[in-house]
């Protein structure tokens, strides 16, 4: 696992096709406590002066809003963006704000009302309402905002009826989105399963809590890690995507203690030897640069995955072509970022790995361990 920066230097190169783009490798380390303290310190206040101009609102926004709060929205924002004519991509910040808003806010319209009636709807209401209730402000500011920045976004209505199912189990609907179940005494793992626009999917879930196994998650966790670090040499296939319209696949070769090279579905190729790095763009020749600020490059920081691990579970033990797999579930809510790393308990390597963080989804398989590979500088660079 390479550090993050790194990840996101090849997403670049995936999408914007740079010339270079140099970032040193190191893990996400925690900043001394007095920058923690400036980081986490009260956001300054935004003013809002009233008409009268003798009152002033003040108000604090939100530094660090959970992330599942802005994310909810997301996936009927993809549904329906196509359908409005947004006054930018769907895609970028300001479509994921009518997401958050519009889904989230009460507004002076009922669900249902059709978008070109919304205004004068919220209108007639305002006018009802004694001017004290804007006070020390009037209805014009209050119309600002969210107002009119939902007056076109669709009507979510009521929730969608999708079919639940979980596996081994008696079900009953207990209200729209909710399901009641009970499932044997002795159950230990639960299949959920839910089909939606003709898609299944399928969650395995934990039924049953297995004392210590926190604790030995950490050390299977530990032990992979100290394994991977002590090979000679692998290979890694990467797959990576920021969502809708973005993909990105890399195949990495590394070699102790300190090559690599990796290709891009784009045309990007690298070859790093120590502090050197030979960079080839689509179409361009190879060009000799500096590695990450003249950081010597080791393969054994490649894989890092305890520095993340402010929280390690234990998922599943399963068995998998004859070998037993331990799936482990980490995450550093500081960063933030997730894992879910499958281990083969015999050899104690990483097999497979999936990382989510903001705005980045990547899948990644480990193989070819200790096998022979070459790795060496190209023969035509320019510089």
């Amino acid at each position: 696992m390479k550090p993050l920066s790194f990840r996101f230097a090849s997403l670049l190169f995936l999408l914007l096709f740079a010339s270079q783009i140099f970032f040193a490798q190191g893990s996400y380390k925690q900043p001394p406590q007095n920058v923690m303290d400036v980081l986490n310190a009260p956001v300054t206040p935004s003013s809002s002066i009233s008409p009268a101009k003798d009152k002033m609102l003040l108000a604090t926004p939100l530094r660090y809003p959970p992330i599942s709060e802005l994310a909810a929205p997301m996936l009927r924002l993809l549904r329906s963006a196509r359908d409005l004519s947004l006054p930018s991509d769907p895609r970028v910040f300001s479509a994921a704000r009518y997401a958050t808003v519009c889904e989230e806010t009460p507004l002076p319209w009922p669900r249902g009302t059709p978008p070109a009636d919304r205004f004068s709807v919220a209108r007639e209401r305002a006018l009802a309402l004694p001017a004290s209730a804007f006070a020390p402000f009037d209805a014009k500011v209050a119309y600002a905002d969210e107002i009119d920045l939902c007056l076109r976004w669709p009507d979510p209505g009521r929730p969608p009826r999708v079919p639940v199912r979980v596996l081994d189990a008696a079900t009953t609907s207990c209200g729209t989105a909710c399901v009641r179940f009970r499932v044997p005494e002795q159950t230990d793992v639960l299949h959920v399963i839910v089909r939606d626009a003709g898609r299944t999917y399928t969650v395995t879930l934990p039924a049953r809590w297995q004392v210590h196994a926190n604790a030995r998650a950490r050390r299977i966790l530990a032990r992979a890690q100290a394994t991977m670090r002590r090979l000679r040499s692998a290979r890694e296939s990467e797959r990576v995507t920021s969502g809708p319209g973005s993909f990105g696949a890399t195949s990495y070769w590394l070699r102790a203690p300190d090559r690599m090279r990796y290709r891009t579905n784009r045309g990007v190729q690298n070859v790093i030897v120590g502090r050197r790095q030979w960079l080839k763009p689509p179409g361009a020749t190879w060009q000799l640069g500096q590695y990450g600020a003249g950081l010597r490059f080791r393969t054994r920081t490649w894989f890092r995955w305890t520095p993340y691990a402010r929280a390690v579970r234990l998922l599943a033990i399963r068995n998998r072509d004859g070998r037993r797999i331990a799936e482990l579930a980490l995450i550093d809510e500081g960063t933030p970022v997730w894992f879910r790393v499958s281990v083969d308990l015999k050899t104690h390597r990483v097999l497979t790995e999936r990382m989510i963080t903001k705005g980045h989804f990547m899948d990644s398989r480990y193989f070819a361990f200790d096998e022979p590979v070459s790795i060496a500088p190209p023969e035509s660079i320019d510089g």
